[in-house]
């Protein structure tokens, strides 16, 4: 169960700080175009789900043969909560400050 646990943690760390990097490339590369109309988009944080994708299947596909599928599915429980819980949260941020501009 402590290993079960260990992988989610994991999983949540790595789905958060990609997540969290993503949303402030994106904002940083939304400031620095001067696009200040209200019609940002979200960009970076798409392609960093599309990697952490591509990156979950690679490694469900390389635990098959070695017989830890398990954690590979803990852990990717793990990057989804963490990196859905940390978008959700940046995205509402984004939209505040988005209204808090136009006002």
């Amino acid at each position: 169960m402590d290993q079960t646990i260990t992988y989610l943690l994991i999983g949540l760390a790595i789905g958060s700080i990609s997540s969290l990097i993503g949303a402030i490339v994106s904002w940083v590369i939304y400031l620095r175009g001067g696009n200040n109309n209200g019609r940002g988009a979200l960009g970076c944080v798409f392609f960093v789900t599309g990697a952490l994708v591509l990156v979950g299947f690679v490694i469900l596909i390389l635990s098959i043969p070695s017989g830890t599928i398990g954690f590979a599915v803990i852990i990717g429980v793990g990057v989804f909560v963490g990196f859905s819980v940390t978008f959700g949260a940046m995205l509402m941020l984004w939209i505040r400050l988005q209204n808090r501009q136009s006002e």
